[in-house]
């Protein structure tokens, strides 16, 4: 449920993030290969306690699991380094589960994420229809406004438009409402009208709009800015 003051904690509050949970993902991967190294290594100091030596075989499995850990923590701490500033990278020698830490708690994580959801929004509110003509009309300022802000927004400017993805985000809330008669459709009508004239909240209600996913964004924007100059001539 998005609302004015609740819209940019969905994109900061987001527990598992597709960076997070690939990280999780290898420290896991991390901590099982790191559980076969110790027990073996248990399995040597056994051996050289008994004042014997390991044969051939078993040093070179050792050698071999030894060599997959190494590989598993350059893999997630590369995979750190894709996303992390580097000053929010963890020093040299860290422990594993420090590169998932420092993802959890990365600003630039968060601001990439921020900027994806927001173009997201943008970019399917673009791909809004409507057959009736003057259902498509009242719409189409709201699009073209949507477009420029998709072209102009970025990681250094998405805290100061991050509010102009509230009236694409609630009507699309609104289009995906799956009974718009119900007490929570009427509460996003409601918020609707906040944003919206009159004749969008009929478009809604009467099941005007949809989502035409054989849009192209890129098109839909250049579509939008050329209906600004047609009408600007007239």
């Amino acid at each position: 449920m998005l609302s004015k003051y609740s819209y940019e904690e969905l994109f900061v509050q987001e527990e598992k993030t597709m960076e997070a949970k690939k990280l999780n993902e290898l420290l896991d991967l991390f901590n099982t290969q790191a559980d076969s190294v110790k027990n073996r290594l248990t399995d040597l100091l056994v051996t050289v306690s008994d004042e014997r030596i390991p044969d051939e075989e078993t040093l070179k499995s050792f050698n071999n699991d030894m060599d997959t850990l190494v590989s598993e923590y350059d893999l997630l701490k590369n995979e750190a380094q894709s996303v992390l500033a580097v000053d929010e990278m963890p020093k040299e020698g860290s422990k594993a589960s420090a590169y998932v830490e420092a993802i959890n708690n990365s600003k630039s994580r968060l601001i990439k994420l921020q900027l994806e959801k927001a173009k997201a929004v943008l970019e399917r509110f673009l791909k809004v229809k409507s057959l009736i003509a003057e259902y498509e009309a009242v719409l189409s300022p709201f699009k073209t406004k949507a477009a420029d802000v998709l072209h102009e927004i970025s990681k250094e400017n998405i805290d100061d438009m991050i509010s102009e993805i509230e009236a694409p985000a609630f009507f699309l809330e609104a289009l995906d409402t799956e009974n718009i008669n119900s007490p929570e459709g009427f509460r996003v009508l409601g918020e609707i009208n906040k944003y919206y004239p009159m004749q969008v909240q009929w478009g809604l209600a009467g099941g005007q709009y949809f989502v035409d996913e054989s849009v192209d964004t890129e098109e839909a924007f250049v579509s939008s800015k050329e209906k600004v100059r047609e009408k600007a001539s007239v």
